[in-house]
């Protein structure tokens, strides 16, 4: 992906392992059929953005998009405590 990928852009964390620590990642195009793979070492990382940090609710008080069905579908279920956490499947 070096020299195609803009490096200030997000990527998505994939389920990989790597003998070397890297942490496995991709991305993806406009089209679901565009994906790539790629490896980023972990002092590469700049900032960590959980699934439940996209959904802070100021935020989405404050998106001109707010009376869209999707915010507002949004913000409903980020106000809404859940039982389990992401990421924790076992």
């Amino acid at each position: 992906m070096d020299g195609v990928w803009h490096t200030g852009l997000p990527v998505v964390v994939r389920r990989d392992v790597d003998e070397a620590g890297r942490i496995p990642v991709g991305v993806r195009g406009m089209k679901r059929d565009q994906r790539a793979a790629g490896w980023v070492k972990p002092i590469a990382v700049t900032r960590i953005c959980t699934p439940e940090s996209l959904v802070d609710p100021q935020v989405l008080l404050r998106t001109p998009f707010i009376s869209q069905p999707p915010v507002q579908v949004a913000l409903l279920l980020s106000q809404q405590q859940w039982a389990v956490e992401m990421g924790n499947y076992r």
